[in-house]
């Protein structure tokens, strides 16, 4: 019997970081695409901006529905509802003719999203024993399919087919993985049990003034590295004047530098500091964007660079909060999800609408704005911490 458990464990452990993998795939299509598709339908960049955003406000609703769900119909039920919704949304945005089905498909690809996100953090507590290690690979393989999403967006569109085959030839993939969560059988690591659920503690703990600053450096972070990742191929194609499969391969690197700061990150987080390190990175980003938008043309490298430094905020933050919050965590961390989502909504958006008033040039320039607001956020955090660093 325990032998069968760990094979069943083993194998949501393995589909989990697979669905990892595709998630990280899917949020990083949006960059390359994009361009395509509002020249396919003749759409303004502040319609692209708002077709975006329906995919954030899908992962905030996955946020605040995933938990409910997972209590009432089981854990495997989120994983399931997730393949369900990318194969809806996938189909529907590959399809579409018109703005709302676009932005309603967007929706849906971004609910699975967040169901993925929430999903697979709450396999590998159960399933683990370790499972601050398996935490970590499910951020390698988001990045590892992020990474490799634009290369395979650009040899694809270079080759001649449509932004929309791009999508809708990940679709048996995403088959296999609602497969594999409808067959196997979940199993639960003994011992493994959640977090009581005590409504006026959380919010007095999820409210402090700490967390208040915890969730505005979230917000802040994920609006500049979504407003980055969905807008700098079109800017590098339209104001730079890059082919279009060069444009995916300059985001590639972008996601390759993430991957790469979360690795060296991981080295350095407890050397210098969580609100140090963060503050360096959040400063460091937003002169990459800077000098990379108002520099001469061979500064234009920084752009992806930032990557490098946007790699260590999200998840210093968590721990951050983790360190700090041991009881009622899991809540916790479903308000900063709902804040992921929230700036997912807020940086693409801000961007489009800037681009169509302003150009591309100013409009990108948001996302070094916003690494501002990050790092005045991390300041102000640090002032509050610096009486009593474990109170609130």
């Amino acid at each position: 019997m325990e032998t069968v458990m760990r094979r069943r464990a083993l194998i949501m452990t393995g589909a989990s970081f697979f669905a990892f993998f595709l998630f990280g795939a899917l949020e990083a299509l949006k960059g390359p695409t994009l361009p395509a598709l509002l020249a396919e339908m003749g759409y303004s960049y502040s319609a692209g901006g708002t077709i975006v955003t329906g995919a954030y406000l899908g992962f905030l609703v996955a946020c605040v529905l995933a938990g409910f769900i997972s209590d009432r119909l089981g854990r495997k039920a989120v994983l399931v509802i997730a393949a369900l919704s990318y194969i809806a949304g996938i189909a529907g945005y590959a399809s579409a003719n018109g703005f709302v089905l676009f932005a309603v498909s967007f929706f849906l690809v971004g609910f699975a999203g967040g169901a993925v996100e929430l999903g697979c953090n709450y396999v590998i507590v159960d399933v683990q024993n370790n499972p601050g290690r398996y935490l970590n690979l499910l951020a390698f393989f988001y990045g590892a399919g992020a990474m490799l999403a634009p290369l395979y967006a650009g040899r694809l569109m270079g080759g001649g087919r449509s932004w929309r085959d791009v999508y809708l030839f990940l679709l048996p993939a995403v088959g296999l993985m609602l497969l594999v969560f409808i067959v196997v059988r979940y199993p639960v690591r003994p011992g493994a049990a959640a977090d009581g659920f005590a409504f006026r503690e959380i919010v007095r703990v999820a409210f402090t003034r700490r967390m208040l600053w915890v969730y505005v450096v979230v917000f802040a972070y994920v609006a500049a590295e979504i407003a980055v990742a969905t807008w700098l191929v079109e800017y590098l194609e339209k104001f730079r004047g890059v082919a279009p499969d060069s444009g995916a391969a300059w985001l590639s690197l972008f996601f390759a530098g993430i991957m790469a700061g979360r690795f060296v990150g991981s080295f350095l987080v407890e050397r210098i500091g969580e609100l140090r390190i963060m503050t360096a990175c959040s400063l460091l980003a937003f002169a990459c964007i800077a000098i990379g938008l108002a520099g001469p043309g061979s500064a234009v490298f920084l752009l992806p660079l930032s990557g490098l430094f946007f790699s260590v905020i999200l998840p210093t933050a968590i721990a951050y909060v983790s360190k700090s919050h041991q009881d009622h965590l899991g809540p916790l961390l479903g308000f900063l999800l709902c804040f992921i989502g929230v700036g997912g909504m807020a940086g693409p958006w801000t961007v489009g609408v800037l681009n169509d008033a302003a150009g591309l040039r100013v409009g990108l320039g948001a996302a070094a704005a916003f690494c501002l607001l990050t790092a005045t956020a991390l300041y102000m955090l640090g002032r509050g911490a610096r009486p009593a660093r474990a109170a609130g």
